[in-house]
């Protein structure tokens, strides 16, 4: 009995998951207001090296990559963590032209890594277009897709050449399906700001982040 009862909660648990609403929205409102920057900004301001690069003048981005109820418990002997998604971002620096890359949580403090001068380059080239083009929402047709899944958010912050902007995407706009078209796909996968969280993920998954 127990079983039969597991195993429904578990399909019903499943198919929440997949739920999908369909509305109408004839214009996509994609505009990131100067509270939603200021938010993100002061979640990161107290951090120690943060403090460190803009007392130094330096340019820098944080990246943030996160889903809604995405808390991990580290199961190690010496101590337990709940490991937040949202509180973890990885910081990329420019200091006497070399890169650095350094991972933060709210469990742990990692080493800085050198790393090549492609993402701050890259940054600096296409500052403009980082900062003012936006993904647009799964669409089809006029119809917004809104999924109730674990969607995975993208934040990345800017301080550069004492400029300091911000930009979010949900990486679910950037999807397609044979069975929902979205029409905004194919000018989603060509923002310059979608290009650099390839690289920045790419960069990601080269380094070796070790704890202090």
């Amino acid at each position: 009995m127990k079983t039969c009862i597991y195993f429904t909660l578990i399909i019903f648990l499943f198919s929440c998951n997949k739920q999908i609403y369909r509305y109408t929205l004839p214009e996509i409102d994609t505009k990131i207001s100067l509270e939603d920057s200021q938010e993100f900004y002061n979640r990161i301001s107290e951090n120690t090296t943060i403090k460190d690069l803009e007392s130094k003048n330096l340019n820098y981005i944080v990246f943030n990559k996160y889903s809604n109820g995405s808390i991990y418990l580290n199961t190690s002997q010496k101590d337990n963590c709940f490991q937040d998604s949202n509180k973890e971002f990885i910081v990329i620096w420019l200091e006497n032209n070399i890169s650095y890359i350094q991972k933060f949580n709210n469990c742990y403090q990692y080493n800085y890594t050198i790393i090549s001068n492609e993402l701050i380059d890259y940054i600096l080239k296409n500052l403009n277009e980082l900062e003012t083009q936006r993904v647009k929402r799964f669409s089809e047709n006029n119809i917004s897709i809104h999924i109730l899944s674990h969607s995975t958010f993208k934040n990345l912050f800017f301080n550069i050449n004492n400029k300091k902007f911000y930009n979010r995407f949900d990486e679910f706009d950037l999807k397609n399906f044979d069975d929902q078209l979205n029409i905004n796909y194919n000018f989603n996968k060509n923002l310059k700001i979608v290009h650099l969280d390839k690289l920045i993920e790419k960069t990601i998954n080269n380094v070796e982040f070790i704890k202090k």
